[in-house]
């Protein structure tokens, strides 16, 4: 593997044994496998991903995950964000939000993106975090 900057992606196992973002879930959820790279479905969106192993753990145990479980991963396009959209199980909302995420910086379905979250174009999974 290259020298590229290793990112983190928080992930929970499905029913079906597939990787599945940890926050999103239902509709707007991806499903990610280990070494290919995953793109969002909604148009214009990013995908969340942490800058740093201790932002990811602490965002784990805020969301009361059981187990915490964290990619290493590799991410196109890395950029910070301010905001996410609360709402996450609901389509048209998401949409709104990403179709101007910086316009949305109030109102009671947005609120300020966990510490050390940043936003990416696609991401890999690499490997759990540890093993």
């Amino acid at each position: 593997m290259s020298k590229q900057e290793l990112f983190y992606k928080v992930v929970q196992k499905d029913h079906e044994g597939n990787w599945r973002s940890a926050f999103v879930t239902g509709k707007l959820s991806l499903v990610y496998k280990e070494k290919k790279w995953t793109y969002p479905v909604i148009k214009n969106s990013k995908i969340f991903v942490f800058q740093d192993i201790y932002c990811a753990i602490s965002f784990g145990k805020v969301i009361k995950l059981d187990p915490i479980i964290i990619f290493e991963c590799l991410a196109k396009k890395p950029e910070e964000i301010a905001y996410v959209c609360n709402t996450r199980y609901v389509l048209e909302n998401a949409k709104k939000f990403w179709q101007s995420p910086s316009l949305l910086g109030r109102g009671p379905d947005i609120s300020l993106s966990p510490p050390g979250s940043m936003t990416a174009s696609a991401i890999k999974l690499i490997k759990i975090y540890g093993t």
